[in-house]
């Protein structure tokens, strides 16, 4: 359900359903729109990879599939860099951009 003025907007979703939502605003020379996941995504994937790395090396993670998920981003130890291709004289860990679930990462 959807109420809107001019000023606001107010939008109620059902808790009993687990799916693709989105919002959409229409202005006279633009229309905005944003998805989103309604509900619970459900259980973290599995991450699989090393726990202990040696510093300046490259190793690979990757992440079962997510229920509902259509992008991944990583998190390394901080600080870190997102770049390709690597800077192997960096002192920081790297991941390219748009990694997905599997990818390589360098460890700084």
């Amino acid at each position: 359900m959807v109420h809107f003025d001019p000023h606001n907007i107010t939008v109620e979703v059902s808790t009993n359903t687990s799916q693709e939502g989105f919002i959409e605003a229409i202005f006279s020379d633009q229309t905005v729109r944003k998805n989103f996941w309604v509900g619970t995504p459900g259980p973290s994937p599995l991450l699989e990879g090393p726990e202990t790395v040696k510093t300046g090396s490259t190793v690979t993670y990757s992440a079962q599939q997510a229920p509902g998920a259509t992008r991944y981003q990583w998190y390394l130890p901080y600080p870190f860099d997102v770049q390709a291709p690597f800077d192997y004289t960096s002192t920081n860990w790297q991941v390219p951009p748009d990694a997905g679930r599997n990818t390589q990462v360098f460890t700084g």
